[in-house]
């Protein structure tokens, strides 16, 4: 199996989603956020996702450009 260092991985997928119309910043965030699951060890959480999240940005399922809000708060949860 090849290795792939975890920052050439990264930048990779950043690419990836600024091509697919994410602002760099957005796609800096999701790209660190893949691959740190891998490297927890959460693969199913991983850059696994990567060709889903993209064929949901191409669908019109997940906009690129969105930002998250907390629109509630408690002790134990945020939405």
């Amino acid at each position: 199996m090849q290795t792939i260092q975890a920052q050439t991985l990264t930048n990779y997928v950043q690419k990836l989603f600024a091509a697919a119309g994410a602002p760099a910043s957005h796609a800096e965030r999701v790209a660190n956020s893949l691959v740190s699951a891998n490297l927890a060890g959460h693969d199913s959480h991983g850059v696994i996702r990567t060709v889903q999240y993209l064929n949901n940005i191409k669908d019109g399922m997940l906009d690129p450009h969105a930002t998250p809000a907390i629109v509630r708060e408690t002790g134990v949860v945020t939405m």
